[in-house]
């Protein structure tokens, strides 16, 4: 081999061991392109440096090129800036990412990994990925003074033009609803200098598209811009498109006018419910001196109304940025910078009592800074423990003769009925009690220490409330009293309420009327023709009242079973009567026995006869005596049935002939005889 083949070979070997270059200095950093739009990564690296292209996808195909300089070698490596190779070689060079990370451009001027000081332009291309995004498929909502930081690069889609500069890049848009109507600002706090953003604004209304768009101004350095009057409650798009596909940085926030803390919505807040509050700014001018210092800066207005009266807590949780001085007043004086009292100034999480507040008052609360720089508390109204409230469920329920203990202590829910005559500031119970009988019921309170309990009671169809109670008695000693009428089967509420807030303890019970006793309960006696009964009827008996025979019958009821084995109209026939007036009725029996239905036979207070009917044989019936006042009365009746009578089958009536007596057998005794009885035919047509 020839001295200058080996030579050759040498020289080659060596540019091809340097082909694959590692630079040790890195310069300009982008993410990775998503759509096949050509990203700028840097328009000024030297060769001997290298780019950063991160959150590169695996199974992507990315197009690098550069340009500028005395040469643009370039090698792709992955993972690290010394990582594989993906590719190398005079620009353009295509490489497919095996691993989803960053990827590394290093640049040089040929092979050998040569370096330069002048700039090379770097760019990637997704050209795997889809086309530009259409920005109106993502729409980011923006609220006031709220800082949003962008990222644009790449080859968007719209060019608007009305700011007067081509607008090649990719776009990124935006939502704004105002909450004031008025003038608003853009701020750009920062940027990356990487190139102008123009900035661009147009109602919603109009519909998301290229066109249309008012130009705020094309930005490169941070500003603040008006945007003009806008009108609360309307919503607008905010657009931002680049002047180059270089990748450009903003940081930009829309800054509200000064709202007036007492326009509408104003917040509401409950007891023990966090809120939180950012206040930054000079706010409305407000300055609220009540708590010894001045209050420059922003405002902010709440509404709170008390559900329990008393002295109330405000608990700041957590502060930061510096002191806010709260507030308290009645909302009935109207919402305005003055008659604020102070609750207490804070700059640290902390607690401080307030009030007392009045139950169903409403009442504004002031948040207002001492100073513009931005603080924010989080905060809450502690509310004094709710009374128990007498009606909450359950409701026990008394019986019957059932004993109770109840303990009262404390001054309960605040009730205070009065109709005993006295104050009762104690705690309360409520009880339902339903009667099983009507009339006048007892309560007897067995036990009682402490001092007096008023007792009372109501139809619970008005309601469980502090009203509309009637006193039964003020009771601080074993006692019995007597109240109602009630009425069987409606609900009653029965309310103790103690006359002090000192405890007491009472025991007590229900004393109910004897029941009534039923008059169809079984058995029912049965009666028949002619028999003689005696019924005494004493007491109220089962609350009848029939009234055929014109009276009330308030006092007992007697019912019994009839069953005529003849035809026609009956008798009733009171034999003796004691006492006073019994009422005498009688229905049907396929009727049912209950207390109505029943038709007056007579009402009777003496012996005496009444013919009542006609009644069917074979037919039962009920016979009714309800006696017309609850003291005892003895009456003895029976029924007295008519004549039976039957016709044989030729239709001659036959009249039943009184029997023969026959006189006994005795010595020298004869018999004679008695001419035969011949039955009577009653003549018939045709006939003699």
């Amino acid at each position: 081999m020839s001295i200058a083949l080996v030579v050759f070979l040498g020289l080659f070997s060596t540019q091809q061991a340097l082909a694959q270059c590692n630079n040790p200095s890195q310069f300009g950093t982008i993410n990775a392109p998503t759509n096949n739009t050509i990203t700028t990564i840097t328009t000024c690296a030297f060769a001997g440096e290298y780019s950063t292209i991160n959150s590169a996808s695996a199974g992507s195909t990315y197009l690098f090129n550069a340009t500028g300089g005395a040469g643009n070698y370039i090698t792709i490596r992955q993972g690290t800036p010394g990582g594989t190779v993906l590719g190398f070689g005079f620009a353009p060079i295509s490489v497919v990412c095996t691993v989803s990370g960053p990827l590394y451009l290093h640049y040089n001027t040929n092979a050998a990994c040569g370096t330069d000081g002048t700039c090379h332009t770097g760019t990637v291309q997704c050209t795997s990925c889809p086309g530009a995004p259409d920005p109106c498929l993502s729409i980011s909502p923006i609220a006031c003074a709220t800082p949003t930081t962008v990222t644009l690069s790449g080859t968007g889609l719209w060019n608007p033009g009305s700011c007067g500069f081509s607008t090649p890049g990719t776009e990124k848009l935006y939502s704004f609803t105002p909450t004031t109507t008025g003038v608003h600002d853009l701020q750009v706090t920062s940027t990356n200098s990487g190139g102008f953003i123009d900035y661009f604004i147009k109602d919603a209304s109009g519909g998301c598209s290229s066109t249309g768009w008012t130009c705020i101004d094309d930005i490169f350095s941070p500003t603040t811009i008006s945007m003009g009057t806008l009108t609360a409650g309307t919503t607008y798009y905010i657009l931002l498109d680049p002047e180059t596909i270089s990748s450009v940085t903003h940081t930009f926030q829309i800054n509200c006018p000064v709202a007036d803390p007492c326009a509408a919505p104003i917040e509401t807040i409950a007891c023990a419910s966090s809120t939180t509050a950012t206040l930054v700014g000079a706010g409305a001018g407000w300055n609220v001196t009540n708590c010894g210092f001045s209050t420059p800066g922003a405002e902010k207005v709440y509404s709170f109304t008390p559900t329990v009266s008393g002295t109330h807590t405000l608990q700041v949780t957590s502060a930061s940025g510096g002191f806010v001085d709260y507030f308290f007043k009645d909302a009935a004086g109207g919402c305005s910078s003055t008659g604020w009292t102070c609750i207490d100034d804070l700059n640290a999480a902390g607690s401080t009592n307030f009030g007392p507040l009045t139950t169903g008052t409403t009442y504004y609360i002031l948040l207002d800074a001492e100073g513009t720089t931005a603080r924010t508390h989080s905060f809450q109204i502690n509310c004094p423990a709710p009374p128990v409230d007498p009606c909450a469920a359950p409701i026990e329920t008394l019986i019957c003769s059932d004993t109770t203990s109840v303990t009262l202590s404390g001054s309960g829910a605040g009730w205070s009925p009065n109709s005993c005559g006295f104050s009762t500031p104690g705690a309360e119970k409520v009880y339902s009690f339903t009667p099983t009988v009507s009339g006048i019921h007892t309560l007897q309170v067995t036990g009682a220490s402490g001092g007096f309990v008023d007792y009372f009671y109501k139809d619970a169809a008005g309601g469980c409330s502090s009203t509309g109670w009637t006193c039964i008695d003020d009771i601080s000693l074993p006692s019995s009293t007597n109240f109602g009428p009630l009425t069987a089967g409606t609900i009653y509420y029965i309310l103790l309420d103690g006359e002090a807030t000192t405890s007491r303890t009472h025991t007590f019970q229900i004393n109910c009327p004897a029941p009534p006793i039923d008059p169809c309960a079984v058995p029912i006696e049965s009666i028949i023709c002619a028999d003689t009964t005696s019924i005494t009827l004493s007491g109220t008996g089962g609350g009848w009242s029939p009234n055929s025979c014109g009276f009330t019958t308030p006092g007992a009821e007697k019912v019994y079973s009839f069953t005529p084995t003849v035809s026609g109209p009956h008798t009733l026939q009171v034999t003796a009567a004691d006492g006073n007036y019994i009422d005498y009725f009688f229905k049907d029996a396929s009727g049912g026995c209950s207390s109505t239905g029943w038709t007056c036979i007579d009402d009777l207070n003496a012996a005496g006869s009444t013919n009542f009917g006609p009644l069917t044989a074979g037919t039962t019936y009920y016979i009714l005596l309800d006696a017309e006042g609850t003291a005892s009365r003895t009456h003895t009746f029976q029924i007295n049935c008519p004549a039976p009578t039957s016709f044989p089958s030729n239709g001659a009536a036959t009249v039943a002939c009184p029997a023969l007596a026959v006189a006994p057998t005795a010595p020298n005794l004869y018999l004679t005889a008695i001419p035969e009885l011949r039955p009577y035919h009653a003549s018939r047509p045709g006939h003699h």
